[in-house]
């Protein structure tokens, strides 16, 4: 081990918040600490920091361990502007590997410094790590720094966990917390307290301000630099995080690398300008990089940020705002208690093509005023699906305008709003202008006034209504904009209902059927998942199939069919005997297809059943909570009558329930295969094993 006392270091820096250090009272230590992390380097010896040492920026090599006695740390001296912490600038190819910092107090003396930072060095942060491939800093604090608290970019398996950052008394523009951005691949921030300026968690795969001269260098000469206009970034988890932000809490930016793939779990605390922002700064002028935006799944999971209103020069009039190009957006558990301005939404849409929309469990309770407050607003974004499935929206004031689904521009394809308990709100849904799609309603109740409507000043084409409370539910331009109307909630006004099945399995015969009785895998299976490698366990045993993929990778066990044929009225059945609710990334799935790009599949996770079909433009469909019982049996099946796929479900294999239904995403005379299996990502750390039995081809 190397001590950084016994090297020559000189322990004179003071770390409080607000130091007395200066460069007249402090030792450098800058060559001295440098020398003892090209030792460590070159010869895998452990570092001990033993002191408080103020420096002007070290730079990590590979194979560096750095662990913190307690209370240890340092200070950036004035006039270093440069990084505290930083690595070799690569983004695309790690050349940097396999460093830990463990313990680390890093005060950034923000005065100290020159601006945002340099050409040379760019941002002057706390830690800029460029392209290292297994990087983990943990247990650490980061104090008064000028911009980001970490900048990472082309970190392949980073980990940034049990840290505290606080900028301090002074705010300076830009003191951001954690970043990942582009080309960062697989890393995990958790059990964090970022007290901030601006974004405390964020992922930028690349920045639409990234122009030299804008301002102070802003994220052009300081950011990426000209030489490197960012990348993809893909599985990147945020979990455990209290903000406490200034001016805003997550952002998630794409103005046209790829963004796949991103959780955001139990985020809480608060910020005074927007909750999450997803955009491509399209919308706000003297953008240098064009894009819409390409981002593909983003799952927001327990989520209670409060959110003060402070609409900044690159916010939007709501909690939280979507302007870009989206695939498939999940919210799950987001709860909503502190509203202060009218028409301030939760979520809100303002531009881009957004594929898939699915919120499963809000609560929006306003006990305090009668602010009117759109759970979901959508002023100019064109959306496919939005699926909207328990929901608590209740004030207890008078009623007034607080609508579930609100649309004042832009269009929806099919809107579908299930278990929702209202109270006070007046409407389900007002779609004042803009373009309406097909709206299903089931499972509504609300209490309080006596008026509970659907509004709309423009054409719907269907609105089906069922097991709504109370029955009657009143249609606002109903003559005019509702002609095609269905379900309970209208009694006898009833017109034309959307086109049925005749139900049934079009082909009564099996093709085959396989009970999985012996311990050997049938012929008609190749033990893949279409082109997938396979990386996890498949056993036959006790007359059931098990699929088992690995923990910390991508992991598929899956058995695919190993002949194509047509699916036209045709059908695949299976039941399901497990299909584990933990952990949460797992995926228990069958469906059919032609690759794993165009498919249409039954699959759960975390607790959750989803009727969907995939295609290159994302993944649509329905949801609806697991019942291991009633869902015991999953069947795709095929109508000719109507060229529809029926998404069913059955108790015991004979009586089923349709749950969905939509056009193939692919030809189902083609030549289809089926598949069941058991999926893990790289961020699950834990695994479990789905269990398969009677399936069925018909």
């Amino acid at each position: 081990m190397l001590y950084t006392s016994a090297a020559g270091a000189v322990s004179d820096a003071d770390l409080a918040m607000a130091t007395t250090s200066t460069n007249a009272n402090t030792t450098d230590n800058t060559a001295v600490l440098q020398a003892l992390i090209d030792q460590a380097s070159t010869t895998g010896a452990k570092i001990i920091w033993d002191g408080k040492y103020a420096h002007s920026g070290l730079l990590l090599k590979s194979n560096v361990h750095i662990e913190v006695l307690p209370g240890m740390g340092c200070w950036l001296r004035t006039g270093a502007n440069k990084p505290i912490f930083r690595t070799v600038r690569s983004f695309a190819v790690p050349l940097t590997f396999n460093v830990r910092i463990s313990g680390m107090i890093a005060h950034g003396n923000p005065g100290g410094q020159t601006g945002r930072g340099t050409p040379q060095f760019g941002l002057n942060t706390a830690y800029s790590i460029y392209g290292v491939q297994n990087f983990i800093l943990e247990n650490f604090t980061t104090l008064a720094h000028r911009t980001y608290a970490f900048h990472g970019m082309g970190i392949r398996n980073g980990i940034v966990r049990n840290g505290v950052t606080d900028y301090g008394a002074v705010k300076w523009e830009n003191q951001d917390g954690i970043h990942f951005d582009g080309y960062c691949r697989d890393c995990l921030g958790e059990n964090l307290t970022l007290t901030t300026e601006d974004d405390a968690i964020t992922c930028n795969a690349d920045d639409g301000y990234r122009a030299p001269g804008w301002g102070e260098g802003w994220c052009g000469d300081f950011y990426y630099r000209d030489e490197e206009p960012g990348g993809p970034a893909n599985g990147i988890t945020f979990r455990n995080i209290n903000i406490q932000a200034f001016r805003c809490g997550a952002r998630i930016l794409s103005a046209g690398s790829r963004v796949d793939n991103i959780l955001l779990e139990n985020i809480y605390g608060n910020t005074s300008e927007m909750g999450l922002v997803v955009d491509s700064y399209q919308g706000f002028g003297g953008v240098s990089v064009p894009g819409t935006g390409n981002i593909g799944r983003i799952t927001v999971r327990d989520w209670s940020l409060n959110v003060a209103r402070r609409v900044g020069s690159f916010s939007k009039p709501a909690n939280t705002q979507f302007g870009c190009d989206i695939e498939q957006l999940v919210i799950e558990n987001w709860r909503r208690t502190l509203f202060d301005t009218d028409e301030y939404p939760t979520l809100y849409f303002y531009t881009g093509n957004i594929k898939n929309v699915q919120v499963r469990g809000y609560v929006q309770r306003n006990a305090v005023n009668n602010i009117a407050t759109p759970f979901i607003k959508n002023d100019g974004a064109t959306i496919g699906n939005i699926s909207i499935d328990g929901a608590i929206v209740e004030r207890t004031g008078t009623t007034n305008f607080s609508p579930v689904f609100k649309q004042t521009a832009g269009s929806f394809g099919v809107l579908s709003l299930r278990g929702i308990i209202g109270k006070n709100i007046h409407n389900i849904i007002e779609i004042a202008a803009g373009t309406a799609g097909i709206v299903k309603v089931a499972d509504v109740t609300h209490t309080g006034s006596t008026e509970f409507s659907f509004f709309s000043a423009v054409p719907v084409p269907v609105l089906v209504a069922s097991n709504v409370y109370p029955a009657t539910a009143a249609l606002i331009n109903s003559a005019t904009n509702f002609a095609n109307k269905a379900g309970d909630a209208f009694g006898s006004t009833t017109t034309t209902p959307p086109p049925t099945d005749p139900g049934g399995t079009p082909n009564s015969t099996p093709i085959w059927v396989d009970d999985f009785a012996t311990a050997t895998k049938d012929a008609r299976w190749t033990e893949q998942y279409f082109d997938k490698p396979q990386t996890g366990t498949r056993i036959q045993q006790n007359g059931r199939l098990e699929l088992t993929p690995l923990a910390n990778a991508e992991s598929f066990a899956a058995y695919t069919e190993a002949a194509a044929q047509s699916f036209s009225n045709g059908a695949l059945q299976v039941e399901v005997v497990t299909a584990p609710a933990a952990p949460t990334q797992f995926n228990t799935e069958m469906g059919i297809g032609i690759d794993t790009l165009n498919r249409a599949r039954w699959v759960t996770e975390a607790g959750v059943l989803y009727a969907q079909t995939v295609s290159p433009n994302g993944n649509t469909g329905e949801s609806l909570p697991y019942d291991a019982v009633a869902h015991r049996h999953w069947r795709i099946r095929h109508s000719s009558t109507t060229n529809l796929l029926y998404w069913e479900t059955s108790p015991d294999g004979v009586a089923w329930v349709s749950r969905f239904n939509a056009a193939p995403p692919f030809p189902v005379t083609g030549l289809i295969k089926t598949f069941i299996g058991g999926y893990l990502p790289t961020t699950a750390t834990a695994t479990a094993t789905a269990v398969f039995d009677n399936a069925k081809r018909f």
